[in-house]
């Protein structure tokens, strides 16, 4: 349906693109995976003619319709529409058909029954009400309603203004229009980052079941594996395809770079061999053209691009002084904001050791709960107790909370250490990839990804044995998250955390804590055990 060859883009100095080449079938579900600044967001919005190209070639078939939510919702909802007004809006060239279909029905009870233009209407009518069935007109209510209540919506929603929802429900919102509308190819930028576990559960099915394309970018390893059938990373300016889910990828991709490596070394010797030859009988002119043709073999020879290394974060948690047995205690626990309750009558003991995530729908109160226990907020009816010797290191989820948005990132973790820690600061902050004069930049002009992996280095200054980590992996790439998992599971002491995330829930919990309805439930296992339990 797409096809995209010898494809080049620059801005500036920067070369983006260089001979790339992707093509596009209909149902192909296509992961773009690369390092941040590789072109991934700029490859969608090319396809989708956001942006122009310097050169190559993008042919899209006729008739083929795009769809792209990008990662940030650069415009919000302001208009007095309400949300199932403005769903309806995707259709409003059909619902223009069926304005027309209105006028034939007035027409013909006003034209006579027996006259040659009521069988002209009748026609007409009859034409018009079989394209408005083929266009499934009869079933967009229902359509929208079961893509909006899937991506975690009520029906009470369906009538709330659009301008009224938070940012997150916002983004649902425009991800709700593209599914709605059905376009050939779908491009989703970090579709997940705003959905709870039940909305990326619902909208892995609907991306299975999808009869058109689907190319995203995500840093959700669950997601990736349970959706794609192709993986297509880009890098120094091309972009090279595998076939199968993410985790297939990824032994696929050590496979292919130990080819090259093996290549480049062939490359080199093959070099060395004729430019010795060049070299000796350069002069010799019974050997002249030898020479030439050699001269010509090296000027053919390509040699193999590999892909650069890629950078991980690499830390370990300072040791946890052993805490009592019995770590956090809550009892009759409650918390309403004015009329709005978020939970009642919470009860449950975390004990020494325990990994427990925090689940449950977006605004059910994960956050507040945490918050609650780490000391940020207060409850309003009900006691939390924190066990012996307990020593609590609370991870906001959103970064900014807690850092200093005019200070240095050296600074920043300078005011968390000890005397006797300075002399390590650049060590930690080198290992969370802050190096040379990144140390120096000031928070407010750090990435997401930037941010968050400061707030991780400020935790390795305090030696706790209780984590309480509301969404650590946000804004993390897939690299990063798997060296928290592996630090986070040498960590000696408890850990209570919130995470959409299910492969890292999966991979780390040992009891879930599951918060809806106002109602906070304990369940003993993993997150596997939990969703047996729940069904």
């Amino acid at each position: 349906m797409i096809h995209i060859n010898g494809l080049k883009k620059q801005f500036g100095d920067k070369l983006l693109f260089d001979d790339l080449d992707l093509h596009i079938r209909r149902r192909d579900r296509i992961a773009l995976i690369g390092d941040n600044g590789t072109g991934k967001t700029t490859l969608m919005r090319i396809i989708c003619k956001d942006v122009g190209y310097d050169s190559g070639n993008l042919a899209i078939s006729g008739g083929v319709r795009v769809g792209y939510l990008p990662q940030f919702l650069f415009e919000k909802y302001s208009i007095d529409v309400t949300l199932f007004e403005e769903m309806s809006s995707v259709f409003g060239w059909i619902h223009a058909k069926a304005d027309k279909l209105r006028e034939l029905e007035h027409e013909m009870g006003i034209v006579e029954w027996d006259s040659p233009d009521y069988d002209k209407i009748m026609t007409k009518y009859g034409d018009l009400q079989e394209e408005l069935e083929c266009l499934g007109y009869y079933e967009l209510d229902a359509r929208i309603k079961s893509i909006l209540f899937g991506l975690g919506f009520s029906e009470s929603d369906l009538d709330k203004l659009c301008c009224d929802f938070s940012g997150g429900w916002q983004m649902r919102i425009s991800l709700a229009k593209i599914l709605v509308d059905r376009p050939e190819v779908i491009l989703l930028d970090e579709p997940t980052n705003h959905l709870d576990i039940e909305a990326r559960n619902w909208l892995e099915d609907f991306i299975k079941n999808y009869p058109g394309a689907v190319i995203l970018v995500s840093h959700d390893r669950y997601f990736l594996d349970a959706t794609v059938n192709r993986v297509a990373e880009i890098y120094a300016g091309r972009l090279k395809a595998y076939k199968g889910n993410y985790s297939s990828f990824e032994i696929q991709r050590e496979e292919y770079i130990e080819s090259l490596h093996k290549g480049a070394e062939e490359y080199e010797d093959k070099v060395e061999r004729i430019e010795k030859f060049v070299n000796k009988f350069r002069y010799k002119a019974s050997k002249a053209t030898q020479v030439q043709s050699r001269v010509k073999m090296l000027d053919k020879m390509d040699k193999p691009v590999i892909p650069p290394k890629r950078k991980k974060i690499s830390f370990k948690f300072p040791p946890a002084v052993s805490s009592g047995r019995k770590v956090v205690e809550v009892k009759e626990l409650a918390k309403q904001y004015g009329d709005n309750v978020v939970f009642m009558d919470a009860e449950f003991t975390v004990e020494k050791g325990e990994r427990v995530a925090v689940l449950g729908p977006n605004g059910g109160g994960k956050t507040t709960l945490i918050k609650i226990i780490a000391g940020i907020i207060n409850q309003d009816i009900g006691e939390i107790s924190l066990g012996h010797k307990v020593i609590p290191n609370y991870y906001a989820q959103e970064p900014a909370e807690v850092l200093d948005p005019e200070k240095t990132v050296y600074d920043e973790l300078y005011r968390e250490a000890d005397f006797s820690q300075g002399g390590d600061l650049r060590n930690i902050l080198g290992a969370f990839l802050f190096s040379n004069d990144d140390v120096y930049k000031k928070v407010n002009v750090l990435s997401g990804g930037e941010r968050s992996r400061l707030a991780l280095a400020r935790m390795l200054l305090k030696k706790a044995n209780l984590l309480i980590l509301d969404e650590p992996t946000n804004h993390l790439d897939l690299y990063s998250k798997d060296v928290l998992l592996e630090a986070l599971k040498k960590f000696e002491g408890t850990i209570l955390f919130v995470s959409h995330d299910r492969y890292f829930v999966d991979a780390l919990a040992d009891r879930i804590i599951y918060i809806k309805n106002h109602e906070v439930s304990y369940y003993k296992g993993s997150y596997e055990e939990f969703l047996k339990y729940k069904v």
